[in-house]
């Protein structure tokens, strides 16, 4: 499988290298704006920013952006010294405060350290294990160990790869927009290079044969008020779009609206669909040719259109 987009900037002026923190800064939202965030979703190493503004900070002046300079993360160290000036009950509720503030009451360790002013394996050390550190906060357990199904994991990895508009990464897999996490899918397929191979192998399969047919069964009423399963409908007769499809047609459109040119990674805020040029409702086919890439404003104008 090629990849589709470059992952690399090819300009790295100033007003280049400025761009892209926005870009990112845009992508991030409202999270804390690190250098490892930055990372996560740049087109462009940290060290080149670094040599050419002479530092993190700079970098972010020369943005616009100095409000999200953030202070150096503490190290682990420094959390277990800090954790030793906080009570038991001072701990739990650092707990139940990041949970208030993410408004959930299922908190990942993860996201504990990603939010709290403790790390979270200090506080997990001194309770036994993080499903006793929930239980004494009064939170609810995280459940572990789901099952996913292969389609549900292909769903999630297409959403995540559109949202990035590239292959994404094992760790980009825990974060927004991905539901399942990236240890699913290695306990599935054994490592994460496999699992990007078996959701190339599940395009192909649906592109190598366009004419197939579903293995869902259309149903119809008779004349006798008996309902019986009918053959099932080729592919092309069917509304439903499978995977393979909708993957190559937003691969063609490139990851972005065609009738805007919105895209997600750049506007957080985008969600694209693929529709039907010719409505299906009106005898189009579900083909390629008339399947097309939308955000969600342009599809539902056109909806309310048809």
């Amino acid at each position: 499988m090629k990849q589709f987009e470059p992952t690399r900037l090819t300009d790295y002026s100033e007003s280049a290298l400025a761009a892209e923190l926005r870009r990112v800064a845009t992508l991030i939202g409202a999270g804390r704006f690190t250098v490892t965030e930055f990372e996560r979703h740049a087109r462009v190493a940290r060290q080149t920013l670094i040599r050419r503004f002479g530092g993190w900070r700079e970098a972010l002046v020369a943005a616009g952006l100095p409000h999200l300079y953030n202070e150096p993360c503490l190290s682990v160290k420094s959390h277990k010294q800090l954790a030793k000036h906080f009570s038991d009950d001072e701990l739990l509720e650092e707990v139940r405060a990041v949970a208030r503030k993410l408004e959930t009451t299922r908190l990942t360790k993860r996201l504990f350290n990603e939010h709290a002013r403790i790390n979270g394996e200090s506080v997990r050390r001194l309770f036994g294990n993080w499903d006793d550190v929930l239980r004494a906060a009064g939170l609810e357990q995280v459940p572990v160990g789901r099952r996913y199904s292969d389609d549900q994991c292909h769903e999630n990895l297409l959403d995540v790869w559109t949202f990035y508009g590239r292959p994404p990464k094992y760790k980009e897999m825990s974060r927004l927009p991905s539901k399942v996490g990236g240890k699913a899918y290695v306990l599935r397929w054994g490592t994460w290079t496999k699992a990007i191979h078996a959701f190339a192998a599940k395009v192909e399969s649906d592109l190598r044969a366009p004419e197939t047919t579903s293995g869902e069964s259309e149903v119809i009423q008779e004349s006798t008020g008996l309902v019986r399963n009918a053959q099932p409908l080729p592919a092309p007769e069917r509304r439903d779009i499978r995977i393979g499809l909708r993957y190559a047609v937003l691969r063609r459109d490139r990851f972005r609206c065609v009738l805007c040119g919105r895209t997600p990674a750049t506007d957080v805020d985008c969600v694209l669909h693929v529709d039907h040029i010719e409505p299906f409702s009106r005898g189009g086919k579900t083909v390629l040719e008339n399947l097309r890439s939308t955000c969600s404003t342009c599809n539902l104008g056109r909806g309310n259109r048809e």
